[in-house]
């Protein structure tokens, strides 16, 4: 878990924003969610919001599958995959937007490490109190 957030912190400032739910994608793409508007998505908004600027409450990784693309993320069904249509319809169910972000040429070296790592978290529950714990992901 520490190696992830470790390497998604490091690499973010290289990251550069695509378009959203339209846009093709690419392996090692960051889907960001936009924050819903009320419970815990609002209280993160409310407290790491920048007025004016869109404000994001989950990410998810993007990688390459047998059967097309899948989306690698933790939320309150734990760890897991799901298929990228799945992802965006789940996303605009939620009247939320994605926003695509991908790491730029000299940073994409990392994507293949990251993908494996998150592979390995799958079926790990989520971590409903947000402290770090190596059984549990957020």
């Amino acid at each position: 878990m520490r190696r992830l957030l470790l390497m998604i912190g490091l690499l973010l400032p290289a990251l550069w924003p695509a378009l959203a739910m339209a846009v093709d994608v690419h392996e090692g793409d960051l889907l960001f969610v936009t924050a819903g508007r009320s419970g815990l998505s609002a209280a993160i908004d409310d407290a790491t919001g920048k007025q004016g600027a869109p404000s994001f409450d989950h990410v998810a990784l993007v990688a390459v599958a047998p059967n097309g693309w899948e989306v690698l993320h933790a939320d309150e069904k734990g760890s897991r995959r799901q298929s990228l249509v799945e992802f965006r319809q789940d996303a605009r169910a939620k009247q939320r937007q994605i926003v695509v972000y991908r790491l730029r040429a000299p940073q994409q070296a990392a994507i293949k490490d990251a993908v494996a790592t998150a592979r390995m978290m799958l079926g790990k529950p989520y971590n409903t109190s947000y402290v770090l714990n190596e059984d549990s992901y957020y």
